[in-house]
């Protein structure tokens, strides 16, 4: 327990001195995304700028200094525990535990030198700040909940999962992988009954219902409390609006303008046919993509939101006398929901294509970066991850490697899919599988080898018996 404790001080020292010199060296970003977040603005989930605001009681002057140090112990504190955890639990030496910190490090050292902001995400004004430390510090929760059946642990990763979908939308994939992999933990342990031939009957329909209560228990909490959130701020108790404007976007995209007719109310034709119209005009359409389509969509997909649908569905307000700003974000998301139900039928398959597309590039940027080698390689690293997670239930399944392969696995598809549904795949949004990813393989294959070397004695064992 003392040298544990010695290891986990150590780890927190090396992880300290880390960010908080990041934080002297990069000082606090503030970017274009940031000043929604300082301004409380209605697009964005409640949970960072809720936490800035805090800061901002205590010092209004010197509050984005003091985000920054907190954001920078949090990270460290979430990075180290990630470590300790796996680690001890597979009973890791040093070498070992220094590889898991490394890529748990890792997105923090890449992005400031490689991605288009040069964002430093520990001391970033972005909620990816609070989200990418508390996204280790859920998978480890989450690890140790299936491994240790610990119902405390359970709890608390499905905890972290809300907490996560109110800093950040784009991770309500989280409660989604918390939900597989318990459920996925009660399958296997029912199975594991029947097998032995036990007559103890461990209820395991109960407990998947009762899984899924809790996740729509926390659905309703998290819809309550940013509508609570909303109306405390904006005197409006309504969730945040944009996120069909959002989806809109891809599906416009993926639209022809023969659609048009198929639209029964005159007034959203109209709206139709004047976005359409406005975005061929810029070359914001499929047809400009050519065979590079889901890089064209990746490129075109913010100015097509901004200069198209936004500022078109405002403009239109206008025009019906609709000039307050919140009323026009509520009732542009109205007229796109609406548009999105006409369109999709008619544009379903070539939508889906571009989605598939768009969440296979995320999937991609969250293990290496996107390019046709890059792209292999990445493919063949997952179908690697994907062949020793079941050949680890099927052979081991009271091994952890298994566990934690499905853990990185649905990570890494969880955050890319559910952020293609709205927007593009940007690395700073792919960051959050990269540690649980790597490390997992690496545990993997230590694992193999350990699998193996533990056969190859049972046969030596057996050979001296026989002889």
């Amino acid at each position: 327990m003392i040298k544990r404790k010695k290891r986990f001080f150590l780890l927190l020292l090396i992880t300290h001195i880390f960010f908080l010199s990041a934080l002297f060296f990069f000082g606090v970003g503030v970017y274009d995304d940031s000043y929604q977040y300082m301004q409380m603005h209605i697009h964005r989930e409640p949970g960072y700028p809720f936490f800035l605001w805090l800061l901002r009681c205590i010092s209004s002057e010197h509050y984005l200094w003091m985000a920054g140090f907190v954001q920078s112990v949090l990270s460290a504190f979430c990075v180290s525990r990630f470590t300790e955890c796996l680690s001890e639990s597979f009973g890791l030496g040093g070498i070992s535990r220094m590889i898991i910190l490394a890529f748990a490090l890792m997105p923090y050292i890449l992005t400031p030198f490689f991605s288009v902001n040069r964002v430093m995400l520990s001391s970033g004004i972005l909620s990816e700040a609070l989200c990418l430390p508390l996204f280790l510090l859920f998978t480890a929760t989450l690890f140790r909940a299936v491994i240790e059946r610990d119902k405390k642990a359970l709890i608390t990763g499905i905890f972290l999962s809300l907490v996560l979908s109110l800093i950040r939308g784009q991770m309500m994939a989280s409660f989604f992988i918390w939900l597989i992999v318990a459920g996925v933990r009660v399958l296997t342990d029912g199975t594991a009954h029947r097998h032995t031939g036990s007559e103890h009957r461990p209820g395991r329909w109960k407990r998947l219902l009762f899984l899924l209560l809790m996740l729509f228990l926390c659905f309703g909490l998290r819809s309550f409390v940013i509508r609570v959130y909303n109306y405390n701020v904006h005197r409006r108790f309504i969730g945040n609006t944009y996120g069909a404007v959002n989806t809109l976007t891809n599906m416009l995209y993926a639209s022809d303008r023969e659609q048009g007719e198929d639209i029964e109310d005159e007034e959203l034709r109209e709206i139709f046919y004047f976005l359409f119209d406005k975005m061929t005009e810029k070359g914001y359409h499929y047809t400009y993509g050519g065979e590079e389509r889901a890089r064209h969509l990746e490129q075109v997909h913010d100015p097509l939101k901004f200069e198209v649908c936004e500022a078109g569905l405002q403009e239109y307000l206008v025009t019906q006398g609709i000039t307050e700003y919140l009323d026009q974000n509520v009732e542009a998301d109205r007229y796109a929901g609406a548009l999105m139900k006409d369109l999709l039928p008619g544009c379903f398959l070539r939508w889906f294509g571009n989605y598939l597309l768009l969440g296979m590039r995320g999937a991609v940027r969250n293990v290496a970066v996107v390019h046709p080698l890059l792209n292999l390689y990445a493919y063949g690293m997952g179908f690697l991850a994907a062949a020793g997670m079941i050949w680890f239930f099927i052979r081991h399944p009271d091994r952890g490697e298994g566990w934690l392969l499905l853990i990185a696995l649905l990570s890494v598809a969880g955050i890319s899919f559910s952020t293609a549904l709205t927007i593009m795949c940007l690395s700073r949004y792919m960051v959050y599988g990269f540690a649980p990813f790597y490390t997992a393989v690496y545990i993997g294959i230590l694992g193999v080898g350990s699998c193996l070397r533990d056969n190859r004695r049972q046969r030596e064992r057996l050979d001296h018996t026989e002889n």
